[in-house]
């Protein structure tokens, strides 16, 4: 091939890369996909949900909140976990969750009274041991848990 036809190739490759790069075949318009979608039928029991996450980064896949902490596991996970505990708009914990929490600041304790109503997918009753071990895993510096943190060692009974 002569010199004057491998630059006409070299162009065209050229161009057509160019076009590839800043036009790519997979992109969707943002305002033509829904936000949301209300299904008019009935929900099925024992059916399973198939969910497609695109991210660039790993996929941990760990949903246990005590340990999980990357953002896409996370923004997944929020679907299916229930809160032990009721809390308004303030942050501030309410009565009538699955579990209601006092504090008694002069003895530095907290109270836990978990509702009958807390059940695990199973139907097995959540108990005191399944609160305390969710706790026992961020307290332990070697769990390597992102939420353990230095301020968590000024917490008398650490």
């Amino acid at each position: 091939m002569n010199k004057a036809k491998l630059g006409k190739v070299a162009i065209l490759l050229l161009g057509m890369m160019i076009f590839w790069i800043s036009e790519p075949l997979w992109q969707v318009q943002a305002d033509s996909l829904k936000m949301e979608y209300k299904n008019p039928k009935k929900a099925k029991k024992g059916g399973t949900l198939r969910v497609g996450y695109i991210n660039n980064g790993a996929f941990k896949g760990i949903f246990s909140p005590e340990i999980a902490d990357d953002g896409p596991t996370l923004e997944l996970a929020q679907f299916g976990m229930v809160s032990l505990f009721k809390i308004d708009p303030n942050n501030e914990f309410k009565r009538g969750g699955l579990a209601d929490i006092s504090f008694d600041r002069k003895n530095k304790t907290a109270t836990v009274k978990i509702s009958k109503r807390a059940k695990w997918l199973d139907g097995h009753p959540v108990v005191a041991r399944d609160l305390s071990f969710a706790y026992e895993i961020v307290a332990n510096k070697a769990v390597g848990s992102s939420h353990y943190s230095e301020e968590l060692e000024n917490i008398e009974g650490m």
